[in-house]
């Protein structure tokens, strides 16, 4: 064999591996093909909901009142955010069960009572923040609320609790209140028949079609509508809103490809650039 010349058992490795990846990009194309053929446009123009508040590419700190405040001033549409319960009882905004990623403190948010965690810095002296502050100001701002019910199965009374304070805010309208839980969402079901119901699903599931409590609002994770943006189209023709979340850092190209796919609302960290395309800025 002259040096450098492949032999023919190399040629025929090469062909069969150019042959498998003609395959894979064939069906690829096809596969988007279809569901870019099937789709069903948003039902109204995107929602840009700020996660955990923002914070809209701003300085302020997840989930405190500084961050839902950004994101309101930068055209949000909706504010997103996550309720727990302190130990006696105060339904606050915090994604973890812990204290300890986003304040000065440590421990779980069950053992703290309302002082005590507030007594927390949560980042440039701000404070956790009450969920009936958060929907005081969402009410000022006239913008609807997306609250997750953390734990709720683990929490007997949460979501009656969060219920109970939305209707005395005369919010619940204006809420869509969302859980990963299916018990939880069929407790909401049961508690408040006129609340809007949304599910959150995560990784490897495809099928939205069927959420349990009948909800009307899905939240796939992102990455999952990337893999199989036709769930979107099966939401749609069951007559719900498509709200994605992403599990990893958002990027603009596969924001839009997400848009083009049709999902009525995107759950983002940093909503500026998507309020900037939308406006043309």
């Amino acid at each position: 064999m002259t040096p450098g010349n492949p032999t023919a058992r190399q040629r025929s490795r090469r062909r069969r591996v150019a042959q498998v990846l003609l395959i894979v990009l064939a069906a690829t194309v096809v596969w988007y093909g279809l569901a870019w053929l099937r789709r069903t446009p948003a039902a109204q123009p995107l929602a840009v909901i700020a996660h955990r508040g923002g914070p809209a590419g701003s300085d302020a700190p997840e989930g405190t009142v500084a961050a839902f405040e950004a994101s309101i001033e930068a055209g949000a549409d909706w504010l997103e955010f996550d309720v727990r319960r302190t130990a006696d009882g105060v339904l606050i905004v915090l994604h973890d069960d812990t204290v300890d990623r986003t304040t000065s403190g440590s421990g779980p948010i069950t053992a703290l009572t309302l002082a005590e965690a507030q007594a927390l810095d949560a980042g440039g002296g701000a404070r956790i923040p009450t969920v009936a502050a958060i929907v005081d100001l969402a009410k000022e701002a006239d913008i609807p609320i997306l609250p997750e019910i953390k734990d709720g199965l683990e929490n007997p009374g949460l979501t009656a609790q969060l219920v109970d304070l939305l209707r005395a805010k005369g919010y619940l309208d204006d809420s869509v209140i969302q859980a990963f839980e299916p018990a939880t969402l069929e407790e909401l079901r049961r508690l408040a028949p006129d609340a809007k119901a949304c599910w959150l699903t995560g990784i490897w599931q495809f099928d939205i079609s069927t959420p349990p409590a009948d909800a009307a609002y899905v939240c796939p994770m992102a990455e999952m509508v990337l893999l199989n943006p036709d769930m979107v189209r099966q939401a749609h023709e069951a007559g719900r809103k498509v709200f994605a979340w992403w599990a990893a850092a958002e990027t603009g190209i596969t924001d839009e490809i997400l848009e083009m796919y049709g999902v009525d609302g995107l759950i983002v960290d940093h909503i500026t650039p998507i309020v900037n395309r939308g406006t043309g800025s």
